[in-house]
């Protein structure tokens, strides 16, 4: 994760350069904690034993629900930072890595899936309306 963020970092311009080591900075730690949780998770389980008076039963270990808000805080985070990049950033010759190849070709097949999605929903729309008639 931290490698990734590293890179991310690279393809923000100047004039957002502290608002994105701010945001980053604060993706560290929340990557460091989630670590310490899921080794607690691992540990001592995602549910546990609950008794207070009356009440026994099994719940939610708080680690797994520090690490579910955490996670949430962290995609967050992951898309604000990502969207400090420039619209126009075209990866070049000497900043091209296999994330930026892994993202444009992520695009493309979401962008099909879609197309896709739409083409079922048109056909299931005829189909029924074939039906009817």
């Amino acid at each position: 994760m931290m490698n990734e963020l590293k890179k991310i970092l690279a393809k923000i311009p100047d004039d957002k350069v502290n608002e994105a080591t701010l945001i980053s900075n604060e993706m560290k730690f929340i990557i460091t904690t989630i670590e310490e949780l899921k080794k607690d998770i691992k540990e001592k389980g995602a549910v546990e034993h609950f008794i207070n008076g009356k009440q026994d039963f099994l719940r939610e270990s708080p680690a797994l629900a520090s690490y579910n808000k955490l996670m949430k805080t962290y995609d967050t985070m992951y898309k604000n930072l990502l969207a400090l990049i420039p619209k126009d950033y075209a990866p070049n010759e000497d900043n091209f890595d296999d994330d930026d190849l892994w993202h444009i070709l992520k695009n493309i097949i979401n962008g099909f899936k879609i197309i896709q999605l739409k083409f079922v929903i048109k056909s299931k729309r005829y189909m029924k309306k074939s039906i009817m008639n």
